[in-house]
């Protein structure tokens, strides 16, 4: 008997759903959110890359009983729920009924800053544990694949899951026997490493059971979309011959491929017909000839499945089976492995897939159903995928299941990928490379497959041939590696998309080598395992206090003030605010080109959509359309100056028809030619915005204006009718102080012209086209020195690529030029900035702002003196220090320097003498390995150089019940600011932090405020609360008594009509940039430190591993030395991107490639140190800052230089090694490609003339 339905049932955090054919397009993640108003599930990036709208999924399984999975509810749509169960961050713990273990880890190991991320992670570990009570600590490190944090750096997030581990009685802090968990310490260092169960231990038997109602009857079910509808099936018996057919249907598992195709690639699918749950599909058996796999079994399943079956038969007969399983630890995430499968995987027939190489090379065999109800088998061979994303099979076929062969005792078989990181990301080349010997150790029969060089996998058919009866030895490896073989087998054009021709057409060399090498460790029986990574990390530093009231908090560690909500997602950020009555959301008709006329725009067919009610221009500004500068417009005008660019708005009554109406807005344009690089700025002789010089500049003035300034110019209103309140802001790194103005005043038009509230949430891809990036620069120098390394004199040109509109450009460069001078003395230097127009979105503001750039400028210059003068780059920097009571460049003199102290504490923390040794030492022993060690020193400004930012306020006010609330000129980013006040206030007050809230930020309350940046806020803000709370101390000097109660104090003080309420302001003696003087006082203080960082490089691929960081800052008398330490790992890391992850792809026409995640790799938990030490150094204080504190937010960003500067450290062994001892320049970041072909051997020598073609005609061009 069959049922047909259309209603689907789901449960969701216990609570039953039923919707009645509900949009085949409805992803998850918007359902939660809008729908069930469970905020917690973030929209990071829409496209499963960011793992903050990670959920759990369960299913009852009759044989295993319950089975759940992470998955990114962005990709999940809610069609495929029928018969699961959801549990979201808020049905796992919350703050009024209880706060899981795993919340709670996370919060007391400090493992939130901003908190975007946080729910992610959190169902991440819940789900692990629901799946493995037990896991062990490799279980954890690998189980955050899937999941991104900007903030934290991940060592605390990794810290606080690991007290769930196996392992977590083991105690691997560097402290020893003196780690502050085994007992009392002799004074008050704390070190948080590796450490004991501090609270409960989690209770699987506690957790939620699987909904009752859900567990199947003995039938199978299958769901589907045909024509816009969903419809679900039952049937009696468990045939695959009761699947529905349609020749136009796509078959579903995973969806992760196609919820892609729709969202982003505009493409359509009419009828889908979801096989998951066809029983024959969801199959693992062994057989004589190998295992065959289910079409719809996940990776993970598959993983699992042949991990046990490598522990039971014999090394050589699962050789196929181990190479997947090598694989799937780079493919995709944990999230993707849960829901993706190996049919489906083969039926993206992409040419970059990571599997079909290793399916091809072991001849894997696909057996398909057709609609005629027969069965045949098909080899994966060279003739299985036809094109690009064709497969020779027909359109009624339906995979039923995969066969991976057993191998024999004389078969290899090894796959490979290179990409630009370790985790969730896509092959820049991969390979499967098979062999089977004779005994006589010759080549019987080979295949050697490759993805990523043409439109399909490419087999070396002419190779393959000629290596057959070969003797497996060196001979064989140079004739394979011959110009006449591989490199004629693996041909690439100039220009072919992905680029990097030269790159990828050595890999294919090195992929051969590896392989080859493989084989022969084999045969002689030299394979050594590789060492288990374990992340080590350690956290030095002092308790203090300032010992003025019994109840203050001031340095004391205490966890930040919003970590539980985050971590429950009952934290609301500003898109998790319900929808107001009346509310209208915004679809952007945004530039497709960089730099072209607009002739027309229509918008008839989106206005005539049901739903959409207005169209919105720059015709609509009331008053003024530019918001900056005289080029900063709301909304283009007759010209777009870079794509992304807000041409217009659609208003409708939903997100979802906004954007989809957004779309069929026609916009026609007449191109431009486009400037998008610095070099062709140059050539194009482009007018630039400014030429600044280190004596003069010709205007010293940037007129910041924050939304509410903006919004006056735009709307023609007076300011004090418009309130800017400032919601939870997720990851604030700068393109929120200024270019988020472009976001904010067109949504201010469509709400000033509608009357109604309007609501505009950008996509991931947008955001990344319209906001900017971090101003690349292009330096030239001249640079004297002694024969002792001593810097005397400096000639430099900075080039900054600033975009279409000058923004802070200005501002920006002034910065580094003011770090080129306080980073290295030099008696005489004389530094050029030029601001370059270009044709890219306006560059943005970023942590650091101007001083990354100079510091990347300046340690490039020691270390050619270094070069140069035979010397170590450690020797030299030591010969160029600033000194206590120098000069700078500028005219300011260095007061209390501590850099001396944090280079040579750092020397000792990270033992770099015998570090030194050890990488000599392993150099000599390997060839294709190398190791790099550098240090770096920092001294760092604090203060901005236009004086008229550094001011602080803050409102106090005391409530009749004694609780208090502060109201600041500060925004929350995550950085710990109000964390930090709530401390500073209990410590002036003496009174308990419990007593102490602080209100969102708002115009209309505390005004005229400074941008919160430049690390200087706490400073600022905190002198502001002193000032407030001094106040009010004074009026209750004469009701406080020694035992009378706090709130005591206060109904007395309210009885006697005093107000409690006090405004503080505070202004610092910072005199600011004048570069018409000689003398200046641009900061009001600097900060100090200094870092040591080993990696480890792959000579053949360009892939590197950070062996180990050390790291000291001088953050004075710390407010909070947990969020302070918090502060130095997450900017730390993030500076690690800067210099070796993070490429800007855009092409030579303006184009953005590295529009989200997919393709703009951001540090994932694998790519963070494997040993992290981070210490701040013992010092008197800083008498300039509320209670001896220093900033402490930018300035470890540039330590990051380290590890860049290590790994052409590493680089230079392998120069030396092949011959090449001469300099040579390694731009940032240092990403694969760039670190392999510096490397120059044997290998790269073979595509010089590719080498030279991609320069010359490049698929992406360096900014």
């Amino acid at each position: 008997m069959n049922t047909i339905s259309d209603i689907l049932i789901f449960f969701v955090n216990g609570v039953k759903t039923e919707l009645k054919n509900p949009d085949p397009e409805l992803t998850l993640l918007e359902f939660l959110r809008k729908h069930k108003r469970l905020t917690g599930s973030k929209h990071g990036c829409g496209q499963g890359g960011c793992g903050a709208c990670t959920v759990m999924i369960s299913k009852y399984n009759s044989v295993t009983e319950t089975i759940d999975w992470p998955a990114n509810a962005c990709i999940t749509t809610v069609c495929s729920l029928h018969g699961r169960a959801v549990t979201t961050v808020e049905g796992v713990g919350d703050i009024k009924r209880k706060v899981h273990p795993v919340q709670k880890q996370l919060v007391e190991n400090h493992g939130t800053q901003c908190g975007f991320c946080t729910p992610g992670f959190v169902m991440a570990m819940y789900t692990l544990l629901r799946n493995n009570p037990k896991p062990t600590q490799r279980d954890i490190q690998e189980n955050f694949d899937g999941n991104l944090c900007r903030c934290t750096g991940y060592r605390p997030i990794l810290q606080a899951f690991s007290e769930f581990s196996q392992e977590r009685a083991q105690n691997n802090c560097i402290m020893g026997k003196n780690c502050c968990k085994n007992g009392k310490q002799n004074d008050n260092s704390v070190c948080d490493g590796s450490n004991e169960m501090k609270f409960e231990i989690y209770d699987p038997t506690q957790e939620p059971i699987f909904p009752p109602e859900l567990k199947p009857k003995p039938s199978a079910e299958w769901s589907g979309m045909v024509a816009g509808r969903v419809r679900t099936y039952e049937h009696d018996d468990n045939s695959l011959e009761h699947m529905p057919h349609n020749q136009t249907a796509i078959h579903v598992s995973g969806n992760t491929k196609l919820i892609m195709d729709t969202k982003f690639g505009n493409v359509k699918y009419p009828v889908r017909v979801s096989t998951s749950r066809i029983p024959e599909l969801n199959q693992i058996n062994e057989t004589e000839h190998g295992i065959q796999i289910g079409a719809s079994v996940s990776l993970r399943r598959v993983c699992s499945y042949l991990k046990t079956t490598i522990s039971k038969l014999p090394d050589f007969k699962t050789r196929v089976f181990t190479a997947f399983v090598e694989m799937l630890k780079r493919f995709g995430s944990h999230q993707i492995r849960s829901v993706a499968s190996l049919a489906g995987n083969i039926m993206s027939a992409s040419s970059i897939s990571d599997l079909s190489p290793l399916l091809l090379a072991s001849r894997a065999v696909v057996t398909v159903h057709d609609i005629d109800g027969t069965n045949r088998n098909i080899d994966m061979d060279e003739n299985f995928f036809t094109g690009y994303r064709k497969t020779c099979l027909k359109n009624t076929d339906v995979i039923i299941y995969i066969t991976l062969p057993f191998t024999k005792q004389t078969e290899y078989i090894v796959g490979y990928k290179q990409a630009y990181r370790k985790e969730e990301d896509s092959s820049i080349v991969n390979a499967g490379m098979w062999v089977q010997l004779t005994e006589e150790t010759q080549v019987a029969d080979i295949r050697l497959v490759f993805g990523g060089m043409a439109d399909k996998l490419v087999l070396a058919k002419k190779t393959m041939a000629a290596l057959i009866g070969r003797k497996w030895d060196k001979s064989l490896l140079e004739l394979a590696c011959s110009q006449d073989l591989l490199p004629a087998d693996l041909p690439l054009a100039p220009g072919s998309v992905g680029g990097l021709i030269a790159y990828r057409r050595t890999l294919t060399l090195s992929f051969f080598f590896k392989f080859f090498t493989t084989v022969s460790d084999k045969l002689k029986q030299n394979v050594v395992p590789e060492n288990e990574i374990v992340y080590q990390a350690s956290q030095i530093y002092d308790i203090t206090s300032p010992g003025q009231s019994e109840n203050g908090a001031v340095g004391q560690p205490i966890v930040h003030m919003s970590a539980f909500k985050q971590a429950t997602g009952e934290a609301v950020y500003v898109d998790d605010v319900p929808k107001m009555e009346g509310e209208l959301f915004c679809g952007v008709v945004k530039s497709s080109k960089a730099h072209a006329k607009i002739t027309r725009i229509d918008p008839s067919k989106a206005l005539d959509l049901p739903g959409v009610v207005d169209f919105v221009t720059y015709k609509d500004v009331p008053n003024d359309n530019t918001w900056d500068s005289p080029k900063d417009f709301v909304f283009a005008e007759q010209m777009v100056e870079h794509e992304g660019q807000i041409i217009g708005l659609i208003l409708a009554d939903s997100l979802t028809l906004a954007q989809k109406a957004a779309k069929l807005v026609e916009v026609v344009y007449e191109e431009l030619p486009a400037v998008v690089t610095i070099q062709i700025n140059i050539l194009s002789h482009t007018d630039n915005f400014k030429l600044i010089m280190v004596m003069r500049v010709d205007d010293a003035t940037l007129r910041f204006k924050i939304f509410q300034v903006a919004a006056s110019r735009v709307l023609g209103l007076p300011e004090n009718q418009i309130t800017v309140r400032v919601k939870r802001i997720g990851g604030g790194f700068g393109g929120k102080v200024a270019r988020h103005a472009c976001v904010v005043l067109p949504t201010a038009v469509a709400a000033h012209k509608t009357g109604r509230p309007v609501r505009l949430v950008l996509e991931r891809d947008h955001d990344m086209k319209l906001i900017g990036t971090r101003r690349a620069i292009w330096a030239q120098y001249e640079v004297g020195f002694t024969k002792e390394s001593k810097v005397t004199a400096l000639k430099l040109t900075i080039y900054f690529n600033c975009g279409a509109t000058l923004g802070t450009s200005l501002a920006c460069a002034e910065r580094s030029l003011l770090s080129l001078g306080s980073s290295c003395k030099i008696p005489n230097i004389q530094v050029t900035a030029i601001l370059c127009r270009t044709d890219i979105a306006p560059t943005s503001p970023l942590r650091g702002f101007g001083n990354p750039q100079a510091v990347a400028v300046m340690e490039t210059i020691l270390d050619h003196v270094a070069m140069i003068s035979g010397l170590d780059p450690e020797t030299v920097h030591a010969q160029n220090f600033f000194c206590q009571g120098d000069t700078t460049a500028f005219g300011q003199v260095i007061e209390q320097s501590s850099l001396q102290d944090c280079w040579t504490e750092c020397q000792k923390l990270s033992q770099y003498n015998t570090r030194k040794q050890e990488v000599e030492e392993f150099n000599k022993c390997n060839r294709w390995k190398k190791r790099g060690l550098a240090m770096a020193p920092l001294t760092y400004g604090i203060g901005y150089p236009f004086q008229a930012y550094n001011k602080g306020s803050a409102l106090v006010n005391i409530f009749k019940d004694g609780s208090v609330v502060l109201i600041i000129g500060g925004v929350e980013m995550g950085q710990g600011l109000f964390t930090k006040m709530i401390q500073v206030a209990s410590q002036v007050l003496d009174v308990p932090v419990d007593y102490i809230r602080i209100a969102e930020t708002r115009t209309d309350v505390v005004p005229n405020v400074a941008p919160t940046a430049a690390s200087m806020t706490s400073d600022l803000i905190g002198m502001a609360v002193v000032d407030a709370c001094e106040q009010l101390c004074v009026k209750l000097k004469n009701y406080r008594t020694s035992n009378k109660p706090w709130k005591s104090v206060i109904t007395e003080a309210i009885g006697k009509r005093e107000c409690l309420s006090a405004f503080g302001y505070y202004k610092p003696d910072i005199l600011g940039m004048d570069w018409t003087r000689k003398i200046n006082c641009p900061f009001f203080y600097f900060t100090f430190g200094a870092a040591c960082s080993v990696v480890e490089i792959d000579c053949l691929t360009g892939d590197h591993m950070v062996l180990s960081t050390d790291l000291v800052m001088d953050v004075g008398h710390s407010l909070n030395p947990a969020i302070d330490v918090g502060q130095i790992e997450g900017a730390f890391i993030q500076g690690y991107g800067l210099w070796c992850l993070e490429q800007v792809k855009m092409t030579s026409q303006g184009k953005l490639l590295s529009n989200g995640p997919g393709n703009y790799k951001i540090p994932s938990l694998s790519t963070i140190p494997r040993s992290f030490n981070v210490s701040l150094l013992k010092t008197a204080g800083n008498p300039k800052a509320v209670y001896s504190s220093k900033a402490i937010g930018e300035p470890p960003l540039c330590l990051a230089i380290s590890i860049f500067m290590a790994i052409k450290s590493a680089i230079k062994a392998a120069r030396f090694e092949s011959g090449h001892t001469g300099y040579f320049t390694l731009d940032s970041p240092a990403t694969p490609d760039r670190v392999r072909m510096a490397c120059l051997d044997r290998f790269t020598e073979q595509f010089v003339w590719d080498e030279q073609q991609d320069k010359a005609n490049p698929y992406f061009v360096q900014l």
